[in-house]
C-alpha cells in the first residue's frame, strides 16, 4: 500500500522528541566499563520527559514517558550507557525553546558523536567486518564503520560480530539487525569496488554497496514527496515502512497527517493514533539514520 506522507518533521516530537536517539551516539572516553554498559531506557525517558514537562506542563509526563519507552525499547538498550548520559546532559543544558522545538535529541546526539572515541570492541568489529566484506568483494570505509558502531555497547557489538561468518548475502542484514533497525553501520559503512552505495548511509544489505545490485522496490513503501527519498527509503527502510502500512492505525495516522495543513492538526493526529505513532516513529528513526541526505 502506498501512502503519501506530508511532512516528516511532523512532530513525533509532540508524542516524543526522542526518536533521533535510536540512532544515538556516544560519550567521551571509551573505557571497558562504559562500552560494556547498556543504556537505561526508563531512566533516560524519565529524565527527558521531566525536562519537557518543566518547559511545558501541558505535556503530560506519563504519556511522554510511555511513548518514549515504547519507541526506544528495542534500540536504546543496545547503546552504551555513557552515551545516553551525555545526551541527557546536553538536553538538560538546552533552553526550553530548544527542548520543545522537536529536534533537541537529534542535535544532542550530533554533539555527543563528535566528542567520542570508539571502544576496543568497536575497533575490532570494524577490522573483522572489513575483512569479512572484503571476501565478498566489498570495500569497507573503516572510518564510517567506527563512526557508526562506536555508540553500541559490547553485547550489541558481540551480536554483530557473530554475523560475520554468514554468507555474503546475509552479513549486512544480520549486522543491521544486531545493531537495531536504526543502525547504519552495515551497508552504510561499505561501498562496492565498483562504486559507492546508492543509499549513502543505508543498511540492511540491499543497497548497491553489496555487490552493485540495483536497489529493490518495496511493495509496502510509503510514498514521499522527493524521488531520491523514495529510492533511499525503499532500499533502506522497507521493513519499517511495510510494518506501518500493514497496520491499520498507522495508515489511519498517515491519512490524518496528509489531511493536515497545520502543526496543531498533525499533533492532534499523533495523539489520536498512539499505536500508529509507534510504527511511524520507527520509519522516521530509520529515515534519520539511513537517509538523512536524501530526505533532509
Amino acid at each position: 500500500m502506498n501512502t503519501i506522507a506530508k511532512t516528516v518533521a511532523f512532530a513525533l516530537a509532540a508524542a516524543t522528541a526522542s526518536l533521533a536517539v535510536a540512532c544515538t551516539v556516544q560519550p567521551n572516553d571509551s573505557t571497558t566499563t562504559s562500552a560494556a554498559a547498556a543504556a537505561d531506557t526508563k531512566g533516560f525517558c524519565t529524565a527527558y520527559c521531566t525536562r519537557v514537562n518543566e518547559c511545558d506542563n501541558g505535556k503530560d509526563l506519563d504519556t511522554c514517558r510511555n511513548n518514549c519507552e515504547t519507541g526506544l525499547a528495542s534500540s536504546l538498550p543496545k547503546l552504551r550507557g555513557d552515551v545516553t548520559s551525555q545526551i541527557q546532559s546536553c538536553i538538560d543544558a538546552k533552553d526550553c525553546k530548544a527542548v520543545l522545538a522537536g529536534n533537541v535529541t537529534s542535535k544532542c546526539v550530533d554533539e555527543a558523536s563528535e566528542s567520542i572515541a570508539p571502544s576496543d570492541a568497536a575497533k575490532k568489529f570494524c577490522d573483522d567486518y572489513a575483512a569479512a566484506k572484503q571476501k565478498c568483494g566489498v570495500t569497507v570505509d573503516k572510518a564510517k564503520c567506527l563512526g557508526d558502531s562506536k555508540v553500541y555497547n559490547d553485547a550489541s557489538i558481540a551480536s554483530a560480530s557473530a554475523c560475520l561468518g554468514k554468507a555474503c548475502s546475509d552479513v549486512s542484514a544480520c549486522v543491521s539487525s544486531a545493531f537495531g533497525s536504526s543502525s547504519s553501520s552495515s551497508g552504510g559503512s561499505s561501498s562496492s569496488s565498483g562504486g559507492s552505495s546508492s543509499g549513502g548511509s543505508s543498511s540492511g544489505g540491499s543497497s548497491s554497496g553489496d555487490g552493485g545490485a540495483p536497489a529493490p522496490t518495496c511493495s509496502g513503501a510509503i510514498t514521499w514527496s522527493d524521488s531520491s527519498c523514495n529510492s533511499c527509503m525503499a532500499t533502506s527502510c522497507c521493513s519499517e515502512q511495510t510494518a506501518c502500512t500493514k497496520n491499520a492505525d498507522c495508515t489511519a495516522l498517515l491519512a490524518a497527517i496528509n489531511a493536515c495543513s497545520t502543526q496543531s492538526c498533525i499533533d492532534a493526529a499523533v495523539k489520536a493514533h498512539p499505536t500508529g505513532t509507534t510504527y511511524l516513529r520507527s520509519v522516521i528513526t530509520c529515515m534519520d539514520s539511513r537517509c538523512p541526505a536524501s530526505c533532509n
